[in-house]
């Protein structure tokens, strides 16, 4: 649940393209808020796996003990597109986020982060550019 009210709150930070790669595909902000929004509905549950698949997404299974243990689905992508802004003011840099998932083998409970990649690249290039400007 936290991790969906994070993404719900951020959510205006998610794009679903960076300039930078332009061919690559990403989930929009209206994705990533609905996966947040399943999440946040899914409690009483406990996650059985979760795996990879061939499109770039991340499928997990789950039972839900409020439908009479129902095993059901929820799908999120591996990754997403942040439109990260270092400086006040200054310019937005896009940054790649991994999500990284881990099933507690002995309750059924999903832990949920992201990580961001090459932040400190981001980090040296924005300064590099506002050096530039001065």
């Amino acid at each position: 649940a936290k991790f969906a009210h994070f993404l719900t709150g951020n959510a205006r930070d998610i794009v679903a393209q960076s300039p930078e790669n332009p061919e690559a595909k990403y989930p929009s902000a209206a994705e990533v808020l609905d996966f947040a929004l399943n999440l946040e509905y899914t409690e009483k549950t406990t996650f059985k796996q979760g795996y990879r698949e061939q499109d770039g997404r991340i499928n997990f299974t789950f039972e839900s003990e409020d439908s009479g243990k129902t095993t059901q689905q929820l799908k999120m992508f591996e990754k997403f597109v942040i439109a990260f802004t270092p400086f006040l003011n200054g310019d937005s840099y896009f940054v790649e986020a991994l999500l990284k998932f881990r099933i507690d083998k002995n309750n059924g409970q999903l832990l949920l982060w992201f990580e961001l990649q090459q932040i400190h690249a981001v980090m040296e290039r924005a300064a590099r550019d506002v050096s530039a400007l001065l």
